[in-house]
């Protein structure tokens, strides 16, 4: 269910002269409210299966996080969190994971050659990641508010897994 600011609006505007009562006419007016502003996603580090922020480091060649723990997010000035959907895609192949709820936790692997798949962690006893994605290449993460209106990607970085 969308919003109570969307949707269409009746407005009826009447004329009256200041001091006087008689009404000179009126008119009325239909309003589509509509949202075209995209969602923001966000990608930040976060904990392993234990429950601890790893301390690889994190900045330069590398990538921005070298152990691939990650929180995604999303917020929107109209819809609400809990109606945001997000996506996860593989930079090497294109593929498409999700749609997930913000808040979500994924370790992302790149494995340059290896078939992208996903994996639920949620049951394993980790209690912290909710999903092991690998991909061939970096992750970047979209979000779609129930407008259809999608967010500018934004990438995870993870280096390849060594050789």
């Amino acid at each position: 269910m969308a919003p109570a600011s969307l949707g269409l609006d009746t407005i009826t505007a009447c004329f009256t002269d200041a001091g006087d009562t008689k009404v000179y006419g009126c008119d009325t007016a239909a309003k589509e409210w509509v949202d075209t502003t995209p969602p923001d996603a966000f990608c930040t580090p976060s904990v392993n299966p234990d429950g601890t922020e790893p301390n690889a480091p994190g900045n330069g060649g590398q990538g921005q996080n070298q152990d691939g723990f990650y929180g995604i997010s999303a917020q929107d000035v109209v819809w609400p969190v809990d109606s945001l959907q997000l996506f996860v895609t593989d930079s090497g192949t294109g593929t498409v994971f999700g749609p997930f709820s913000s808040g979500t936790n994924i370790k992302y692997v790149e494995a340059n050659g290896a078939k992208p798949s996903i994996r639920d962690m949620s049951g394993s006893g980790s209690g912290y990641v909710d999903w092991m994605i690998k991909g061939q290449g970096d992750a970047f993460v979209t979000a779609v508010d129930g407008s259809g209106n999608m967010s500018e990607w934004v990438y995870c970085l993870v280096p390849p897994a060594p050789k």
